[in-house]
């Protein structure tokens, strides 16, 4: 658990660093350095049948500098699965039938700064780079005996292979 709670401790406190370093008052002038932040969202599909999700937050600094600190996860179906996988199925309650197909799911953490260019007043793009911290799962297949149960009311279930 110790582990665990450091590992957690250094990225609070990467993340109030790098944000502290944004939010820094310059003396005697009016002039902010965080010029714009913005918060978003997206959602939409991805590679191997799956779904990918990402929240972040971006901030840019004096009209010219961009830092983002975004969260992105994908869930998908798994890229080894066997060309004779066949999935666990059944019948539920009411007679309605299930399928209950293998996902892997993959997180990112991403802090990335690039430079702020502004086309017109609403309209602006920005080059980045940066880095990812990226946890993710891998599926593993063994062969099995395929099985059916029964159960009272019109429930049942097999097995995958």
């Amino acid at each position: 658990m110790k582990p665990f709670l450091r590992n957690l401790a250094s990225r609070v406190l990467t993340f109030l660093l790098f944000f502290n370093l944004l939010s820094t008052v310059k003396a005697q002038t009016d002039e902010r350095t965080v010029s714009k932040l913005y918060f978003f969202g997206a959602a939409g599909g991805s590679q191997y049948e799956g779904i990918n999700s990402e929240i972040g937050l971006q901030a840019v600094v004096n009209n010219k500098w961009s830092a983002t600190f975004s969260y992105q996860r994908f869930i998908m179906a798994p890229r080894n699965l066997p060309a004779d996988y066949q999935p666990e199925t059944g019948m539920a309650l009411f007679f309605i039938p299930y399928e209950n197909n293998i996902e892997v799911n993959m997180k990112l953490f991403s802090l990335t700064a690039g430079k702020y260019f502004r086309l017109v007043q609403n309209i602006w793009f920005s080059t980045e780079a940066g880095v990812s911290l990226v946890k993710g799962e891998k599926a593993s297949f063994q062969p099995a005996v395929v099985e059916t149960d029964y159960y009272l009311f019109g429930f049942s279930t097999t097995s995958s292979n």
